[in-house]
């Protein structure tokens, strides 16, 4: 029966991506591995460890019965595979993921002899050097983005781009790389987004999704297009292969001008579903840049919410669902003969995304990778009685 079920949906799949015409694929790959003894038999609970020094990125696992282990949602790069279990030899080997190919490997362990002495020490780095680039390519893991000082809620990805060499902020939070304006592409696992994700434009990005940064400034690739003058390309958290049912966070915070804000996300998942789920709430009495000392009509609050599921329906092919919405809803700062005269603007915005990316793979070379996106986006301006000197809306 669930043959038969897998049949219809590839037969339902196959002409809805190739009609809809798309968009750019997925930029992500999958390690499919299985560890072994020198008899050939699985070697379970063996830790596995993935690693790429530069971008701060790590993810590790363990092996099931059969000595298994899968790590999916892989960035485009060449990383440090280190498989360890007591009594054997460690293993350690550099992996190229360059296409979304899933890498199927094979990990034979050699028993370690008696008197072997194991020398712990961080890695050279050298062979993770990606030599053939020639563009501007900077990179963040999920583990660095933890470590930054970033604001809170949903400016936490404009703060990550300012910290980034060539980039610059001015009011409310507009983002102008390279000294352009409005040049800026986000790329959310495969979506493009070209609209002006700050405060005063759109409900911005949380950082809390973002499980790897690429950003371009220099010789950007041309399948990005569009903006010339930075491609930021985020992959998103996932659940897929991480082998726990539930696991949540939430963190809480408060500043001055009575700004409160929250982050939660929850994810869970096995080998053939995952689930990640992402909520940020933020509210100030200081929403955007005052234009008067005295900060006079400026508060304000913004909520955002993320689902990503991902469905392994076979051994060669995966389903990806994205689900994103936001809402922004603030007071137009006045100036103090503004205020005087009693002048109450607001401003509403609300945005809307969709996408559903699909991964078949043909043979052991030659897959079929598409993304269909949908996005909407409206912006309100509510105007009052006494504006002051034009009325708008």
């Amino acid at each position: 029966m669930a043959q038969i079920l897998v049949q219809k949906i590839n037969l339902l799949l196959f002409p809805f991506f190739l009609l809809l015409g798309a968009a750019a694929a997925q930029s992500t790959g999958s390690i499919q591995g299985r560890v072994v003894d020198e008899t050939g038999a699985g070697v379970a609970r063996s830790e596995v460890l993935l690693v790429h020094l530069m971008q701060g990125f790590e993810r590790r696992a363990v092996t099931n019965e059969e000595g298994r282990f899968l790590f999916s949602n892989l960035p485009i790069q060449s990383y440090e595979l280190v498989v360890a279990h007591p009594g054997f030899s460690t293993f350690q080997d550099t992996i190229a993921v360059q296409s979304n190919v899933p890498i199927r490997l094979e990990v034979r362990l050699t028993v370690a002899a008696l008197a072997e002495t194991v020398d712990v020490r961080a890695f050279s780095g050298e062979r993770l050097l990606e030599t053939g680039e020639t563009g501007t390519r900077n990179e963040l893991s999920l583990q660095r983005i933890e470590q930054l000082p970033i604001q809170v809620g949903s400016r936490g990805v404009e703060a990550l781009l300012v910290s980034f060499p060539g980039f610059a902020k001015n009011a409310n939070g507009a983002i102008h790389p390279r000294g352009a304006h409005n040049q800026m592409t986000y790329v959310i696992d495969g979506m493009p987004i070209s609209d002006q994700l700050t405060g005063s434009f759109a409900t911005a990005l949380d950082a809390s999704i973002i499980e790897t940064l690429e950003l371009y400034t220099g010789n950007i690739p041309p399948e990005y297009g569009s903006k010339v003058s930075g491609v930021a390309s985020i992959t998103t958290r996932s659940g897929l292969g991480s082998g726990a049912p539930f696991r949540g966070s939430v963190e809480l915070g408060g500043a001055s001008f009575d700004t409160l804000s929250s982050v939660s996300g929850i994810s869970g998942g096995g080998d053939r579903f995952g689930y990640f789920i992402s909520t940020s709430l933020l509210k100030s009495n200081r929403f955007l840049d005052q234009v008067s000392l005295d900060n006079l009509h400026n508060g304000g609050n913004s909520q955002r919410i993320f689902n990503r599921f991902d469905f392994r329906l076979s051994d060669r092919q995966q389903l990806r669902a994205n689900l994103m919405a936001g809402r922004s809803s603030f007071q137009v700062a006045n100036l103090r003969s503004q205020h005087a005269a009693g002048q109450d603007q607001r401003r509403l915005l609300k945005d809307f995304s969709a996408s559903i990316g699909w991964l078949y793979m043909l043979n052991d070379r030659t897959t079929v990778d598409t993304t269909v996106s949908y996005r909407t986006a409206v912006a309100f301006l509510h105007p009052s009685l006494y504006d002051t000197p034009v009325w708008a809306a």
